[in-house]
């Protein structure tokens, strides 16, 4: 028993829908078992981009924190060294 191409051709196909179906259901399972509706895209895509810029903001927080740390910790250091030199020539004069 021999298959022609065209009903070769049928079961692909059919393999194809099935498997591209099962994949379908399997993802919106599991995304639904993180919270995410599946029914609504655009209210997910607004959740997505609302943690974008929440992200973004808390880097730029934390680059300006960490710039901020530096220059105090520099001032200070510089500070120390200034306050340290104006001691010594006190007390060699």
């Amino acid at each position: 028993m021999s298959l022609s191409k065209e009903d070769l051709q049928q079961i692909v196909d059919e393999v194809q829908g099935t498997m591209k179906d099962a994949c379908k259901d399997a993802v919106e399972e599991v995304l639904e078992k993180y919270g995410v509706d599946v029914k609504e895209p655009i209210e997910v895509q607004k959740d997505f981009a609302y943690i974008r810029v929440l992200r973004k903001g808390v880097a730029s927080l934390r680059k300006r924190i960490y710039g901020t740390l530096g220059a105090t910790a520099s001032l200070s250091i510089l500070y120390l060294a200034w306050e340290a030199l104006k001691s010594s020539i006190h007390k060699g004069g």
